[in-house]
């Protein structure tokens, strides 16, 4: 049976990617994955770790911010740095936390939309098979999971949101060269607003200015390496305020499907400047930390549209 077509929405995170994904999910041909984030493909042991090697996330970390790397620092504590993994290790990870997965009281684990017993199935044949072709049996694994829930909804493909898709874009094409993947790119102070106070997140609006500039960074550099037929970064700014038809158009075009009216719709209804809350970074930066969180996002701003970076203009 032909393989479906598989689409990665990716991001620094609170960048648009899961507005996006609903948005594709509304078309009747693409089914957006259950969970929303699959997690186990590009999370720290799991697939493309097992099967390409370990990525390593500790670069582009500024030095204008000690209380970002403190934050580095304790997130090495918390996560084992490692050489390589194993196929054990990728498997615990699979019938534990990425099946059974809760945030704040809701179920986001692949028990959401995939069935045990597949799940038994698929790992089963992936372990059997992994030693002798461990790129195919990667590869089949992750449509094994994903592609029967699609189907069974009548559609062509699936899309997944999980925002680290960006930063690792190019491994997951190196692994599904069929892939496509969208890198949804935010006014970085917008993000900064969003991360901000979260529990997982910074705890100054300059370390998450440094936070988004980091993610970027990783990302822009995964992207180059796919290249424009296999990558699409776009602006979310551009989506849902400045040049709506356009950008919609060449989402869509991009990924080989054509603006239905029910794609329309939910544009229509649910991708506004509101539902998008642009310019919150003006509402929710304190008063005091305004002046430094303005004259760092210059810096980082005139920093990554050097390298190329599609960013409102300042």
């Amino acid at each position: 049976m032909q393989p479906l077509q598989p689409i990665f929405v990716g991001g620094t995170g609170r960048s648009g990617s899961t507005v996006v994904g609903y948005l594709l999910g509304a078309h009747p041909a693409i089914w957006n994955t259950l969970p929303r984030e699959i997690r186990f493909l590009t999370d720290p042991d799991g697939l493309l770790d097992l099967t390409l090697g370990v990525h390593t996330r500790i670069q582009n970390l500024s030095t204008r911010s000690l209380p970002g790397l403190d934050q580095l620092l304790g997130a090495l504590r918390r996560h084992r740095v490692r050489d390589a993994v194993t196929r054990e290790d990728f498997l615990r990870q699979m019938y534990g936390p990425w099946w059974q997965r809760e945030i704040e009281g809701e179920q986001r684990g692949l028990q959401r939309g995939i069935d045990e017993d597949a799940l038994h199935r698929a790992l089963q044949t992936f372990d059997a098979t992994h030693d002798d072709d461990p790129r195919g049996a990667s590869a089949a694994l992750v449509h094994d999971l994903l592609d029967d829930p699609a189907r069974a909804r009548g559609a062509v493909a699936w899309a997944d949101t999980t925002p680290q898709n960006a930063e690792n874009a190019h491994r997951i094409v190196e692994l599904m060269p069929e892939a496509r993947v969208v890198f949804m790119v935010r006014d970085g102070r917008d993000t900064a607003a969003s991360v901000l106070g979260r529990h997982w997140g910074p705890t100054s609006p300059i370390d998450a200015l440094e936070w988004w500039r980091n993610r970027t960074l990783r990302a822009m550099r995964s992207m180059a390496r796919v290249g424009p037929t296999r990558g699409l970064t776009v602006r979310l700014g551009r989506l849902v305020e400045t040049d709506r038809e356009e950008t919609l158009h060449r989402l869509f075009g991009f990924l080989g499907f054509e603006v239905t009216p029910e794609v329309r719709a939910y544009f229509a209804d649910a991708m506004t400047p509101r539902h998008a809350h642009t310019r919150r970074w003006q509402r929710d930066i304190p008063s005091e930390h305004l002046r430094d969180f303005e004259h760092r996002y210059g810096e980082i701003w005139e920093e990554l549209t050097d390298l190329g970076l599609d960013l409102p203009a300042l």
